[in-house]
C-alpha cells in the first residue's frame, strides 16, 4: 500500500473526529437523546471509515485494498476521538 493512501486515510480519520467534535460542542441540538460522549469515538470511527471512499476516485478505489484503508481510517478516528472527547 502506498504511503500517500495511508496518509490520506489517517487524515480523513482525524478530520472527521475533529469536525464532529466541533459540531457537537458548537451545536448541542445535534446530540440525540441516546448520545453519549463515552461512545463518541465509535460514531466518529464509523462515520470516517464509511466516508473514506469519497476521497478517492472510482479507479483508485477499485484497485486498492480498501478494507485495509478503512481499518487505518477507523483506528485513527477512534484514537483521535477518544483523545478529544476527554475535554468533556
Amino acid at each position: 500500500m502506498e504511503d500517500k493512501y495511508i496518509k490520506m486515510a489517517k487524515a480523513v480519520g482525524n478530520l472527521y473526529a475533529e469536525k464532529l467534535y466541533s459540531d457537537f460542542t458548537k451545536y448541542p441540538e445535534y446530540l440525540g437523546k441516546n448520545f453519549s460522549w463515552d461512545r463518541f469515538y465509535v460514531l466518529c470511527a464509523r462515520t470516517a471509515a464509511a466516508s473514506l471512499y469519497m476521497y478517492l476516485d472510482d479507479s483508485e478505489w477499485n484497485k486498492l485494498e480498501t478494507s485495509e484503508l478503512e481499518n487505518i481510517c477507523y483506528k485513527t478516528a477512534e484514537k483521535r476521538a477518544k483523545e478529544i472527547s476527554k475535554r468533556q
